[in-house]
C-alpha cells in the first residue's frame, strides 16, 4: 500500500523475473492490507475510518466493499476467518484494539492499550493473545 498515493501495489518475485505492478488505486490514505487465504480478496485499512474488502479480481478503490467506517485511524489488521473476523488496532489516545466481525461489520473494542498511547501494529497469536 502506498499511503500518500492511495495505490495498491504488486510484487511478483517467483519464479518469473520480478516485476512491479499498480493493481489497485483510489485508496484513502492506505495503512495495511492483508489477503485473504483463498488469496481472492484483499482487506485494506484506511486512515479515513474504513475497512474495506476487494476482490483481486478487480482492485480499484470503487469496487471495493466497506466493512466497516467509523474507526480512529485504523492502522495494522489482522485477519482471523476461520472466526471470520479482524481484528484493527486503532493510532489513537487509547489505542483500542478491535474485533470487527467480516460479515456483519460489527465491532467491539476487545481491549485497550493505555497507558502506551498511539499504538501502530498488532498481531494475533494461536493461543488468543493479541501483540500490540
Amino acid at each position: 500500500m502506498e499511503f500518500a498515493t492511495g495505490r495498491l501495489s504488486a510484487l511478483t518475485v517467483a519464479p518469473s523475473t520480478p516485476a512491479f505492478s499498480v493493481p489497485g488505486t483510489g485508496y484513502n490514505q492506505p495503512e495495511d492490507v492483508k489477503l485473504s487465504v483463498a488469496g481472492v480478496h484483499a482487506y485494506v485499512t484506511e486512515r479515513t475510518r474504513d475497512l474495506v474488502k476487494v476482490a483481486l479480481s478487480s482492485v480499484n478503490r470503487p469496487c471495493a466493499t466497506v466493512v466497516v467506517s467509523g474507526m480512529t485511524a485504523p492502522r495494522q489488521l489482522c485477519l482471523d476467518e476461520a472466526h471470520n473476523a479482524a481484528h484493527v488496532v486503532e493510532f489513537a489516545a487509547a489505542g483500542d484494539l478491535l474485533r470487527i466481525n467480516l460479515a456483519t461489520g460489527v465491532k467491539t473494542a476487545v481491549g485497550r492499550r493505555k497507558p502506551s498511547a498511539n499504538p501502530a501494529g498488532t498481531v494475533f497469536g494461536r493461543m488468543g493473545t493479541s501483540y500490540i
